[in-house]
């Protein structure tokens, strides 16, 4: 039975009770409060009906023929389309038991026939304003759920852009060997490296210049981000120039101050250039390769020379983006490599990745690392160094971006 009028904020009840009298009596009563009305006389009717338009709250009865009503509630409580429906049991059962049968089966409430109406309506909003209450809270939850699923998917396109400013992997030159790594700690990240070769005269001789750089952006997350993208097109847009690598790095602070002034963000860079002659047949015997390196703020190169022995390469300066740099300058140091000797690079995610029990990787370990390393090839040498810090963490969720860059002459 429909009402005439109801209000729709009231909501709709759906009665069920094989007795004609009480079934009248509590419709009659709920339709002059206002609310809209739907009643049938035993369980297979109820379950019919609620599933062609779903109540805001079920009056049961408990003894009805064919099924009973802890029957029909276990099965409402089944289904996951009505089992959020709140059952309030009415019934002339008396005994402890039978309430407590109701509660274990899904009831929400048990009122004893006879009943007083004001108890029932009074019973009913509160079970309907739970029930809205429980209604606003889940649609709270699907939107924060979708607002989620929303932001995973921008962050891994976001990934991808940004995994998009990095080069390759490896440059592929003839006259060096090089392999670099880097991975985000989280969806995005700050760290970075960059490469470039370029030739230039220098009588009598053609000399190639290759470059290499490694960078890691203070912060995290989607600033970072932002900052390594800066950083990366700042360092596209002056490479080539022949600067020498203190210049490179003065010009690089001036560069990405407009971006990190506001920010209070830094990004520490080591920089080098390695110079060959150009052509094979004009390195004559163990030609050594010539290299300029500057350092802003990051951590130190390592160059592991082919007999095995390590030398740290001891030269820093102010990170990127602070201003000083650009003013100060930045020290720059000359060394020479010779065939079969490498030089490592790393962000500091490498020294501070941390396992299970709080310790980090740390400057002894890596350096053990470098030491223990292969180096018939820079790759070789990069998958040792990535396995030492991955058995070392042993799956702990990255805290840090991590970047590493092997070159072998």
């Amino acid at each position: 039975m429909e009402v005439a009028r109801t209000d729709p904020s009231k909501g709709t009840i759906l009665v069920v009770d094989d007795t004609p009298h009480n079934l009248r009596l509590l419709s009659t009563m709920l339709i002059e409060r206002g609310y809209k009305v739907r009643a049938v006389i035993n369980g297979p009717m109820a379950l019919k009906s609620v599933h062609l338009e779903l109540p805001d709250i079920i009056l049961l009865d408990i003894n009805m023929p064919e099924m009973n009503g802890y029957e029909v509630c276990r099965l409402l409580k089944k289904d996951a389309v009505t089992a959020g429906i709140p059952v309030l049991f009415i019934s002339a059962l008396n005994e402890a038991m039978d309430k407590v049968q109701a509660f274990a089966v899904g009831g929400v409430d048990y009122i004893t026939k006879p009943f007083q109406i004001e108890e029932v309506l009074a019973r009913i909003e509160h079970q309907l304003t739970i029930r809205g209450l429980q209604q606003q809270l889940e649609q709270r939850v699907a939107a924060l759920e979708a607002l989620n699923t929303r932001l995973q998917s921008e962050l891994a396109l976001a990934r991808n852009i940004q995994q998009g400013f990095l080069p390759p992997t490896q440059p592929g030159w003839n006259g060096l060997d090089v392999v670099c790594y880097s991975t985000p700690a989280h969806e995005v990240g700050g760290d970075l490296y960059a490469y470039h070769a370029y030739e230039i005269l220098k009588p009598p001789l053609a000399v190639t210049r290759y470059v290499v750089a490694v960078g890691d952006v203070s912060g995290k997350g989607m600033p970072a981000a932002l900052l390594m993208s800066a950083s990366i097109a700042s360092f596209r847009s002056l490479v080539g120039k022949d600067l020498s690598p203190s210049a490179f790095l003065m010009q690089m602070d001036n560069a990405i101050a407009d971006y990190t002034r506001a920010t209070r963000q830094n990004c520490a860079f080591v920089y080098l250039d390695i110079s060959q002659p150009s052509h094979q047949s004009e390195r004559k015997g163990a030609w050594s390769s010539m290299v300029r390196l500057s350092n802003a703020g990051c951590i130190a190169p390592m160059m592991k020379q082919a007999d095995g022995r390590l030398v740290w390469i001891d030269v820093s300066g102010m990170p990127l983006g602070i201003g000083m740099g650009a003013t100060t300058g930045y020290r720059e140091v000359s060394l020479s490599m010779e065939p079969g000797d490498m030089m490592i690079l790393t962000s500091d995610g490498v020294v501070e990745a941390r396992n299970a029990c709080g310790q980090i990787f740390g400057f002894d370990r890596l350096e053990q690392a470098v030491v223990s390393g292969p180096q018939r090839s820079a790759r070789a040498m990069l998958s040792h160094l990535r396995a030492a810090v991955e058995a070392f963490t042993e799956g702990t969720e990255p805290h840090d971006d991590m970047t590493m860059v092997v070159i072998q002459t």
